[in-house]
């Protein structure tokens, strides 16, 4: 069975509108990031509960949001801004049904990239998500 998930980015807050007409349009669920669940407000995840809705949380290890300028940040603080998010989604009350992870940095060398990939995935193994990695994450210039 397909099931359609519409993003969240660019849309705005305004879910009381937005979660019914998602539904109505078929979507069986939303991707948005922590940040854009406004966690720990309930509202969001009241909205999801009262439409029916499932949730993908997407998680980033810089550029949050792609809110501002592509931060160049060492690994051990890609790895540090990974464990933090999934601890915080440990808590949240609607469980992501996955979690898609803008991760990690272009600029990184292979073995930057190996020592990133073997850290989040120890984090990951510990964890009940299930995850994927978009790895085209941008270069800072």
């Amino acid at each position: 069975m397909v099931e359609a998930f519409r993003s969240l980015w660019g849309m705005g807050p305004d879910w009381e509108t937005v979660f019914p007409l998602l539904k109505q349009q078929g979507f069986v669920g939303v991707e948005a990031s922590i940040k854009d669940t406004q966690y720990p407000s309930p509202r969001f995840f009241n909205l999801l509960a009262e439409n029916d809705l499932k949730w993908i949380c997407g998680l980033y290890t810089s550029w949050t949001d792609y809110e501002g300028p592509c931060e160049s940040i060492s690994v051990d603080q890609h790895v540090k801004n990974f464990k933090s998010q999934v601890e915080i989604l440990k808590s949240v009350p609607v469980k992501p049904i996955h979690v898609n992870c803008h991760s990690g940095s272009d600029e990184f060398s292979q073995e930057e990239a190996e020592t990133y990939f073997n850290a989040v995935l120890e984090i990951q193994a510990e964890s009940e998500f299930t995850y994927s990695h978009e790895t085209h994450r941008g270069l800072v210039s």
